[in-house]
């Protein structure tokens, strides 16, 4: 093989293609009509998308070899094409400073399907198409690389063939001697210099994310405006892209920030496809923008852009086959195992978001959206499955406490009063649990966070405790075992919630709310509205009394008083208990309980019209 490139050039259009150093047809290649049919082919699959070049170019240049160089690529948009092609209204020029096309390169690139990529690490080209993606800009793309200088033209007018035959070009159409340079003159009506530099200024910085070689992206176009995109991985897992420049009429300065989480999988056995031969493992991976102000979420790669939104917060990569336009995933097994593997990774994700603190409710919030309306029939579906099962299983839900818990041992509580008025302890013992119940942190709530409560409640069966929940959870052991203080916090919690106690068979009125002052505890009232206990006063009484130190707190007073709870009866208390005393044979009282009983009497006899007294 010849070592010069412009020799190089001749011999392929010499041996491949028939024609002499001068253009002229000397043989025609017996093979002549399989390549037109071949590029028939490739004509009519060049992509749809029409920003589809531009991610083609950018694969070529994160799959291109470097020498030490930090890998960098530039587009330059500019009115005057450099090449002269007739018809021409500007250019592309994209240099890469790569080391350069050698003769395998070049042969592939004169040939259609012919690839130098291995497919062990994954690409973007299919369907032979690879680079040709560029005639749907131009007709003649050039390439200056190496030595070589040549264009492609789309039609040549010898051969009847296009894409393919080499034509070498003598004339400098560029200074650069350094990497690879191709130029896109824009000569096709339907690619303006203004549809152009539109597809240029919709390059997203996400776009390098996932490549590991590229970590600089220019774009300048001819109205002056120049945007860099640079990738900084020095701390990863955290992934920093720096916009900067000015980007439609803007000034920019923008700094993104990304979690960025890569794992290998192996490829089970019955897992194959024409495209992936020999292939035995693949890497996924998935990034988590951390500004709270990033809005490029939802987005899935195959190394470069595929589809604009999964409503997802986070960004998937993994080898997709994809359709021809870059589009869309095609329904295969291998995209359905590479969709597995995404969803483990998710999964697995969270327990490091949550490690490193950046696991709050912002980013729940807005994985609760989007898990919250995808169907089941969804390609992307098993990551719904298995997020649900690692946030069931794991601590992953941010408890009140500042810690996380599961969703099989987390509660949300209905109103912060209630959250504050029962504690782990307690929750646990209202649920009869063995292992360690949590409410839930108090920021989740249907204002706050609407779809992540949605979520906790619908797809978790988180369950809510309400006022009336509690109530029926309510026991006798439960309230016997309470401090004097809680049960004051209990009636706070209960006597502006009415419903729950005024009318004779509310719930409250059936449970053993009441603390007497020997600590045993009594429903409210009797069948008949009969009190079982009455208000303490300074007087003894016989009658069984409200333990005095709950009582002399304002708020529990104000609720036994709504209640209704009545103060003893001075007569019901002489009639009941003190006269029978002194009707007996045998009178056993002792002088402190009998001049008690005497001041009680003289009471009622000084004030016959005091039913009852807390004076005494």
């Amino acid at each position: 093989m010849t070592n010069n490139p412009r020799d190089h050039i001749n011999k392929i259009r010499r041996e491949k293609y028939g024609l002499d150093e001068d253009g002229r047809l000397i043989g025609r290649n017996p093979l002549a009509s399989d390549l037109q049919n071949s590029i028939d082919h490739l004509s009519e699959g060049l992509y749809s998308k029409n920003a589809h070049f531009i991610f083609e170019l950018i694969q070529n240049a994160e799959d291109n070899t470097y020498n030490g160089e930090e890998p960098s690529l530039s587009f330059e948009l500019v009115r005057t094409d450099p090449t002269g092609t007739s018809g021409s209204h500007g250019a592309i020029i994209i240099r890469n400073n790569e080391v350069g096309f050698f003769p395998n390169n070049v042969d592939a690139i004169c040939a259609v399907g012919k690839s130098t990529k291995e497919k062990t690490q994954g690409y973007i080209g299919e369907k032979g198409i690879g680079f040709k993606s560029v005639f749907r800009v131009t007709s003649n793309p050039h390439i200056i690389s190496n030595g070589y200088s040549f264009c492609l033209p789309e039609h040549d007018k010898v051969t009847g063939l296009g894409y393919i035959v080499p034509r070498w070009i003598n004339e400098a159409v560029d200074g650069t001697t350094i990497g690879t340079t191709i130029i896109l003159p824009l000569d096709k009506p339907e690619f303006t210099y203004e549809t152009i530099e539109k597809m240029l200024q919709d390059i997203e910085p996400e776009t390098i994310l996932f490549l590991s070689k590229i970590k600089k992206l220019e774009i300048l176009a001819g109205t002056g405006e120049t945007f860099t995109i640079l990738k900084d991985d020095a701390r990863f897992p955290v992934v920093e892209i720096l916009v900067d420049g000015t980007r439609r009429g803007n000034t920019l300065s923008k700094l993104d920030k990304f979690l960025l989480l890569t794992e290998p999988f192996d490829k089970p056995g019955d897992i194959a496809h024409e495209k992936r031969t020999g292939i035995t493992d693949r890497e996924v991976s998935v990034a988590f923008p951390l500004n709270k102000e990033n809005q490029i979420a939802g987005k899935v790669f195959a190394y470069l852009p595929v589809l604009s939104d999964t409503g997802f917060p986070f960004l998937l990569n993994a080898d997709f086959i994809l359709t021809s336009s870059r589009e869309e995933i095609q329904d295969v097994p291998w995209n359905h195992w590479l969709i597995k593997c995404s969803a483990r990774l998710v999964a697995d994700s969270l327990t490091i978001l949550k490690e490193k603190e950046y696991l709050a409710l912002p980013l729940l919030e807005s994985l609760a959206k989007g898990f919250n309306e995808v169907p089941d029939y969804h390609l992307f579906h098993p990551i719904v499955v298995e997020v649900r099962n690692a946030f069931m299983n794991k601590d992953l839900l941010p408890a009140d406490d500042g810690a996380f818990i599961s969703a099989r041992n987390a509660k949300l509580a209905r109103g912060a009063d209630l959250r504050k008025l029962l504690n782990q302890g307690q929750i646990r013992s209202l649920f009869q649990s063995m292992g360690t119940i949590k409410w839930l942190s108090g920021e989740i709530t249907q204002d706050l966070t609407p779809d992540l409560k949605r979520y906790l409640v619908e797809q978790l069966g988180i369950e809510e405790v309400r006022p009336e929940n509690f109530v029926e959870l309510l026991t006798d052991d439960f309230l016997e075992n309470q401090a004097d203080r809680w049960m004051i916090d209990f009636y706070t919690f209960f006597k502006d919630r009415a419903e729950f106690w005024e009318k004779p068979d509310a719930p409250l009125k059936k449970r053993k709310i009441i603390r007497l002052e020997d600590n045993s505890h009594v429903i409210p009232f009797k069948s008949g509205n009969t009190p079982n206990a009455y208000l303490p006063s300074s007087a003894t009484t016989n009658f069984p009394t409200i333990k005095k130190s709950i009582f002399e707190d304002e708020a529990a007073a104000d609720f036994l008083n709504r209640l209704r709870i009545p103060k003893p009866d001075l007569f019901a208390e002489i009639i009941q208990f003190i006269l029978p005393k002194y009707a007996e044979d045998s009178v056993t009282v002792d002088h402190e309980n009998n001049i008690d009983d005497l001041r009680k009497i003289k009471i009622l006899l000084d004030n016959p019209s005091q039913g009852s007294s807390s004076s005494a």
